[in-house]
């Protein structure tokens, strides 16, 4: 039985001198990537450029549509295994995306959260 994803448009820039909800932390790692196109799950990986508790962005080696969904299996810092996360694709400028974190559980959002905190106290 097929899993019906609700659209999720894409959100507008910021007006200027608005804030980010989260503060955001450069983390350099490789991903592996899912997007269903036509139907079928292809699949592709891409490099972190920085974390924040509500997103990352990422340099992939395919190109992403803005409102896109992917699924991501990512390791954090200090964590035991890779999360996999779902998120949508906010901004895009060529290869790079922002990302912003969609259905995210609490056992995901305290490693997210301890991800970033470590990140913050390696700068």
């Amino acid at each position: 039985m097929a899993t019906v994803v609700p659209e999720v448009q894409p959100k507008r820039e910021q007006p200027p001198g608005c804030r980010r909800q989260h503060e955001r932390f450069h983390f350099d790692r490789r991903i592996n990537a899912r997007a269903f196109r036509d139907g079928k799950a292809h699949r592709f990986w891409g490099r972190t450029c920085d974390l924040s508790e509500s997103g990352m962005s990422v340099t992939f080696v395919e190109t992403l549509e803005l409102g896109e969904v992917v699924t991501l299996d990512v390791q954090l810092p200090a964590a035991a295994e890779p999360l996999t996360l779902s998120a949508c694709v906010r901004y895009r400028s060529g290869f790079f995306c922002g990302l912003e974190f969609l259905v995210v559980s609490d056992r995901q959002r305290e490693a997210i959260r301890k991800a970033c905190r470590i990140l913050a106290a390696k700068h």
